[in-house]
């Protein structure tokens, strides 16, 4: 009767997602959530212990020890899958019966091992050796992770689904792991805004001629950066037509922010890059910042022009930075204006027609038809002005 008894209660706790661990190694502290012990006064178990193990809290290491318990050689399994996917190793089952389960490091040279044996009731495996230090080099096998099946990746993923009560989307748990990937490859984020002094120091060492500058807020944190190559300064000094477009982009990294660029066309209508800047919004600010340190590199040539959009933070600096330089807008902009407002497709088509033409007269012609077929788009664009 005591036995099937403590059958039933070890059922149950498992059940619950409840582990055992030898009474020896039960170390806690009053007030901690990832592991509560809990005494059980049961015949025949003063060698054993039951808690509860937080697994989001809990890393998959420390549950793994002599004479953990599992519900299910599939429940083993995954456990260890789990592990070498954190851990970065890859394991080779090297015997796997009805009542046995030994599995080693994928290299044979290494010390890591563990053996597990079948309870002799119910379908209970537990423990019995095992090895969890690494005498290789674990990093050779970082990249493959061959162990990472749709329950493994499930298993991690779960915990996501269930944040704040909020289900995550698909995309997001793909942005999350796209994210996390770069950061293997690529490095962590946060630590290329660090390099930015050292990489603008060796950018001007071992380009002469470049120009860059960086500054910092109030905090000491990132704020802008600015960088010009003195290779494209030179070309465009000496033989580049001076016309110059300027506009930003959004970054989409963890941090966001604006990448700013300034370039123009070269004798094979192909793009000519002059510079590019960092900052965290497209504001008046930003651009103040950019295009002052842009015109200590190129100054302001002879017939010089500048063409962008019409984001209202460029047309107020360039009144200040340089008024003595016209500002055109671009007519790729102001064609998805046109298509946009009156979404017709005869006003784009004619408008494109005109701002191909270098004759005054027959620029007078299609604006003319303009005017004739859409009134309202003519008056638009004549309040621009055919100069801009």
């Amino acid at each position: 009767m005591v036995v099937l008894i403590l059958k039933l209660i070890v059922a149950v706790n498992l059940m619950l997602l409840i582990t055992v661990t030898p009474v020896g190694n039960t170390t806690t502290q009053r007030g901690s959530s990832s592991l509560v012990p809990r005494p059980w006064s049961i015949l025949g178990s003063e060698q054993y212990s039951f808690q509860t193990i937080n697994h989001e809290c809990s890393s998959s290491n420390s549950r793994f020890y002599k004479g953990r318990i599992f519900s299910s050689k599939k429940e083993l399994k995954r456990e260890l899958s789990l592990m070498a996917l954190k851990q970065h190793f890859e394991f080779r089952i090297r015997r796997s019966s009805k009542a046995r389960f030994q599995a080693t490091c994928k290299d044979d040279n290494c010390s890591f091992r563990v053996h597990v044996k079948k309870m002799d009731e119910g379908e209970y495996w537990q423990i019995r050796k095992i090895d969890k230090e690494h005498s290789c080099t674990i990093e050779g096998f970082q990249g493959r992770f061959l162990q990472a099946n749709s329950s493994v990746i499930g298993e991690l993923v779960s915990p996501k689904l269930r944040v704040n009560g909020t289900a995550l989307k698909p995309k997001e748990i793909m942005t999350e792991m796209q994210d996390h990937a770069k950061s293997i490859v690529f490095g962590p984020t946060a630590e290329s805004f660090q390099r930015i002094p050292s990489n603008l120091y060796m950018l001007e060492r071992t380009n002469p001629g470049s120009v860059t500058d960086f500054e910092l807020d109030d905090d000491g944190r990132f704020k802008f950066c600015f960088f010009s190559y003195g290779a494209c300064i030179h070309g465009f000094r000496s033989s580049i037509r001076p016309v110059i477009a300027i506009d930003g982009t959004h970054l989409k990294g963890r941090f966001h922010g604006i990448l700013f660029v300034a370039a123009c066309s070269d004798g094979n209508e192909q793009v000519y890059p002059l510079a590019f800047g960092i900052g965290h919004k497209e504001n008046r600010e930003s651009w103040t910042w950019f295009l002052r340190r842009f015109r200590k590199c190129i100054d302001c040539p002879t017939d010089c022009m500048f063409i962008s959009d019409q984001h209202k933070g460029i047309k107020k600096v360039m009144r200040i930075v340089y008024l003595d330089a016209p500002h055109g807008l671009c007519v790729f902009h102001l064609t998805m204006n046109l298509k946009n407002t009156f979404k017709r497709e005869d006003v784009t088509g004619i408008f494109k027609r005109a701002y191909k033409i270098y004759r005054e007269s027959e620029f007078n012609e299609e604006m003319s038809e303009l005017m004739r077929v859409h009134p309202n788009a003519y008056n638009d664009l004549m309040r621009i002005g055919p100069a801009r």
